[in-house]
């Protein structure tokens, strides 16, 4: 910032040595002053004589004129003054203009000696006031003026701003220049003097770079790159050393991506492993296979969303006997209001609904799924290991040997697997093709987002920062929520997979909306303005950031509204249940959150440093408050691998690439005013006193004889494409160059640093590349460190590969499988104290299974949920063509729940 009211010089600018507005160099001003002291002594002379000639009564006439001569002198010292601020010599400067001050007063008239101030205070405190009405030291009039705001004495502190502006002439400039988006009409004016001659006058940023703050921003890039480095380093050694110390289900388990069609038998897949592997004593604990299903399982679910409506509309719960006179008495159209914003549909209309989900249901029944993937759990970790060593193999290397190893005549393709909670069972075996297509058309949908996002912090930019701040945080706080919902249209196998989605969308959203739309709408000139600007909206930004994150993950809004405001007010116990259930936290938002930071604060550091003090205080609250809501707040989350923690890793260097370009380019680009002095001066016919009106700010601007012209010169350097943005890549031309010694020493240095990092950056995501493929085709089964000596039936809290899905409205997830071959339930990860897993098991509401199924059992089923057999007969002309009714008569019935639903069975090998 410039001196005079408002923040101290930081290392981001200090101001220049002369004041081009008011003198043209420093020797000039001296002969100016030496010509004016003599016009001073010679007018003190003359008056003096003609006050003696004329008598008493021409005292007055000679009074004015010293008056007169007096304002000449004080505006003088004024003039001189300011040149002495701009050298940042204030004191001494100020001393000697006084003491002019008092050597001209004395040669005009010595009756003024008597003053009860001294002419040091006069004279600094009426230039000051006189600066403050002209918006000398503040800018252009778009600042506040000569009151300090917080914001001014400590928050922009260091940072770019530049509030010593000046208008000078500039003959080639003109208004188009200055309208590319971003436009602005703040730079350029043209105005007529007395005369009516027609000046044109640009508006200067006279701010300026040095040797320090060019050394210290090297230093600080230097050492960003070599801590993000050195953080990717220390998360990866992390990373593996949780994984050894922690025993999981997925630590034994194998995945199979192949397996024959008609390989349903646990029991097969059992005997193939331990008779194949019989030197590495293996031993298999438990096999789940699964089938692709996926199309019967979302029928079923969508079945039950339905019943859930219409439960929620009763105040208990509704069997499937019951449904039909709830029906009947609960026959009224809902509000007009509910159905534009809940969408809500009538009680006989969702119960139609239902019956067509049945319909279609026992369609699906009929059709015979193949084996998509098969789940086998070892007794221990060395047995896991020494069937990947085996059957992971590329088959580039294997050999003849690799026959030895197939199943059934089938190369099997055997990989590692995510924990049980993790897999997506109703996603799991959807086509490559079809989760390509889904995730480009959320990608296109999310794109439109950020562009409306955009254009709505434009508009708030319009009234000021702290609405647009206002803007940007309240879609980064709904970002999460957009996110899950454009993500749940995905088909993903995993909930890593899901959450890495999630990160990546978020990621994108608010690097753009925080940073990177910011700098777009900002007209490049305005880019060190005082005021409402790019700067105070950074520091605004961080304001906001620094505010909300403590405020609203310590407060739980939502979740106190749940709990204490819906939560009681419930139609049902099993409403007020779902209120009272605390929400997931999302790993993949917690890491958006930190890396938004990041990005942030490395993409606006160089003109705001102060940024990386900031950060660090919004770091340490995310990390005491994360950690708070996930010991005190949040419940378990299903568990994910480090997928999410290898996007960061990689963000993490993308963010070092937006750094060094952000910086190499904000620094050549300085002082940011498209204005380059030239060699020409201003001639005599148009020196005199100019008045701008700009915006209803009025500027008196005085032209004098000899005083510099200005050129138009691009200094968007980014704009224009020029790479890299070193000095030498400046125009040839000296009169359209703007940069002083230091910056381009410094500019140079950084133009190259960029180029080197960003050939590191590039290169190190090219071999991780290059590691993920050959990792892939060669050592697909590799696990670091050495297996753990626990056996998986002596470990507690380990869970089984039990297919399961949640939805949304109910308490416990459901079954997608048989679990009557499964010993105990110490394989399942929960437990309702009310009802039997039969009520949470979905293959009960196929209406055959149900009824084969009791009939093995001999015992009676929760059925409240279940489809009764005789609403298939009732459904009003069911369609089937006739390649599906012979197959149907040829099916003859479901003769096993294995055709249709995923088998899991477990052994005992305690004994073994």
């Amino acid at each position: 910032p410039g001196p005079g009211p408002g923040p101290g010089p930081g290392p981001a600018s200090e101001e220049i040595t002369s004041n081009q507005s008011i003198v043209v160099s420093q020797q000039q001003q001296e002969k100016e002053e030496q010509e004016q002291e003599s016009m001073w002594s010679l007018a003190s002379v003359s008056t003096s004589v003609a006050a003696s000639a004329s008598g008493e009564g021409k005292e007055e006439d000679a009074e004015n004129q010293n008056q007169d001569l007096d304002q000449v002198k004080r505006n003088h010292n004024c003039n001189y003054e300011r040149t002495c601020f701009a050298a940042s010599d204030i004191p001494h400067c100020t001393t000697l203009a006084a003491s002019k001050t008092t050597t001209a007063t004395a040669a005009i008239s010595t009756t003024n000696t008597n003053t009860t101030r001294s002419t040091e205070e006069i004279e600094h405190r009426r230039c000051k006031q006189e600066d403050e009405k002209t918006n000398y030291h503040h800018g252009d009039g778009d600042g506040d003026g000569g009151s300090k705001t917080f914001s001014e004495k400590y928050g922009l502190w260091g940072s770019a701003v530049c509030r010593n502006v000046s208008w000078q002439v500039c003959n080639d400039c003109s208004q188009d220049y200055f309208d590319t988006f971003p436009g602005t009409d703040t730079r350029v004016v043209t105005v007529n003097d007395d005369n009516g001659n027609a000046l044109k006058f640009i508006k200067t940023n006279n701010c300026n770079i040095n040797d320090l703050f060019g050394i210290l921003s090297f230093v600080t890039m230097v050492f960003v790159v070599l801590s993000v480095y050195y953080l990717n380093y220390r998360q990866k050694q992390k990373m593996i050393s949780i994984d050894e110390d922690q025993c999981t289900s997925a630590d034994y388990t194998i995945e199979i991506k192949n397996p024959p069609n008609d390989a349903r038998d646990p029991l097969e897949w059992k005997k193939f492993f331990e008779s194949t592997f019989v030197d590495d004593d293996v031993q298999v604990r438990a096999c789940t296979i699964a089938l692709d299903n996926e199309e019967l399982i979302k029928a079923l679910i969508r079945r039950r969303q339905l019943i859930l409506q219409l439960n929620n509309m009763s105040p208990k719960e509704l069997d499937t006997d019951e449904i039909e006179q709830f029906i009947q008495n609960h026959n009224d159209p809902p509000p007009l209001w509910k159905k534009i914003l809940c969408c809500a549909k009538s009680a006989d209309k969702i119960y139609a609904m239902v019956q067509e989900e049945d319909a279609n249901i026992y369609v699906l029944s009929r059709k015979v799924y193949n084996v998509s993937s098969v789940f086998v759990t070892f007794e221990t970790e060395s047995s896991q290991r020494a069937v990947l060593g085996a059957l992971s193999r590329s088959k580039l290397i294997a050999g003849a040997s690799y026959e030895y190893y197939k199943f059934k005549g089938v190369e099997l393709d055997v990989q590692l697997t995510e924990e049980p909670d993790s897999i997506r069972w109703q996603d799991l075996n959807v086509p490559l093709m079809k989760r390509i297509l889904e995730i480009s058309a959320t990608t296109f949908i999310s794109f439109a987002l950020i562009a409306g996002g955009a254009v709505l912090i434009g508009l708030g930019r319009q009234d000021g920062p702290e609405l647009a701040s206002t803007i940007i945080t309240v879609c980064n706080q709904i970002t999460p929520i957009i996110v899950r919902m454009l993500t749940s249209y995905e088909s993903h196998p995993n909930e890593s997979s899901y959450s890495a989605s999630n990160y990546i969308k978020m990621t994108v959203f608010r690097w753009v909306n925080t940073a990177v739309i910011m700098a777009i709408i900002t007209p490049f000139t305005d880019t060190l303005r005082d005021g409402s600007y790019l700067i105070d909206s950074v520091y605004t930004m961080f304001l906001f950031d620094l505010a909300l994150t403590p405020g609203l993950g310590l407060t739980d809004m939502f979740g106190n509204l749940k709990r204490h405001v819906f939560g009681p007010r419930a139609a049902s116990q099993r409403q007020m249940n779902l209120w009272f259930k605390a929400g997931t936290y999302d790993i993949g938002e917690m890491y958006t959150n930190v890396t938004r930071v990041f990005f942030f604060t490395l993409f606006y550091c160089t003109i705001f440093p102060a940024g990386f003090f900031y950060a660090s205080a919004i770091f340490f609250f995310l990390y005491w408050v994360g950690k708070f809501n996930i010991l005190r707040t949040y419940c378990q989350s299903p568990q994910v691998s480090a997928t999410v923690s290898k996007f960061s890793n990689q963000f993490l260097l993308l963010c070092l690439l937006f750094y060094v370009v952000m910086a190499s380019y904000q620094y050549a680009q300085f002082p940011f005013d498209n204005a380059c002095e030239s060699e020409d001066v201003v001639a005599d016919e148009y020196a005199g006193t100019y008045e701008i009106n700009l915006g209803g700010i009025e500027t008196t601007v005085e032209v004098n004889a000899g005083d510099k012209v200005y050129n138009f010169c691009q200094q968007n350097l980014l704009r224009n494409a020029v790479f890299p943005p070193i000095a030498r890549l400046q125009p040839q031309d000296e009169n359209l160059r703007w940069m002083n010694d230091s910056q381009e020493t410094f500019s140079t240095i950084y133009g190259w640093t960029m180029v080197v990092v960003f050939a590191l950056v590039s290169s190190t995501l090219a071999i991780w590349t290059i590691i993920r493929i050959v990792n892939t085709l060669f050592c697909k089964g590799q696990k670091r460190g050495d297996p753990a000596p626990h056996r998986f039936s002596d470990l507690p809290d380990v869970i089984g590969y039990i297919p399961q899905v949640y939805v949304n409205g109910y308490q416990f997830p459901f079954l997608l499988c048989d679990i009557d071959n499964i010993r105990g339930n110490d394989l399942l990860s929960w437990n309702d104290p009310e009802r039997s897993y039969d009520y949470w098991n979905l293959i009960f509401d196929v209406p055959e299974l149900a009824a084969m199924k009791r009939k093995e059992r001999e015992i009676e089923t929760d059925d409240a949920y279940v489809a009764d057999s005789s609403s298939f007969s009732s459904k009003p002309a069911i369609s089937f063509n006739a390649q599906d009714e012979v197959e149907m008569e040829d099916s003859g019935g479901i003769s096993e729940p294995a055709e249709i639903f995923s088998v899991v069975q477990d052994w005992d090998t305690s004994q073994n």
